[in-house]
């Protein structure tokens, strides 16, 4: 992984802000104070708290298998209710 570094001279605004690059505009960063004047800007995505539990590595398992196992489903396969509910016992 290469990383390119390209150095911004700017002044702190009264209320302690700073401009970044534009093409952070309306995203989300975390600002990490690594010592006395010195901070690592990072950019981050933030995940809903109604998703969060999709984001858990033992639910991130059974959501790709199941997901493999639909691909690998004809539309026929599933009749009725009950051959769902039999899917769904071998998905986890």
């Amino acid at each position: 992984m290469r990383v390119q570094s390209k150095q911004k001279l700017g002044v702190v605004g009264q209320r302690g802000q700073i401009t970044l690059d534009s093409k952070l505009a309306g995203r989300s960063v975390r600002i990490t104070k690594i010592d006395s004047g010195r901070y690592f800007v990072e950019e981050i995505s933030l995940v809903p708290a109604s998703e969060a539990w999709a984001h858990n590595s033992k639910n991130k398992k059974i959501i790709a298998k199941g997901i493999d196992s639909l691909k690998k489903l004809s539309k026929k396969s599933l009749k009725n209710a009950s051959d769902l509910e039999a899917f769904m016992k071998n998905v986890r």
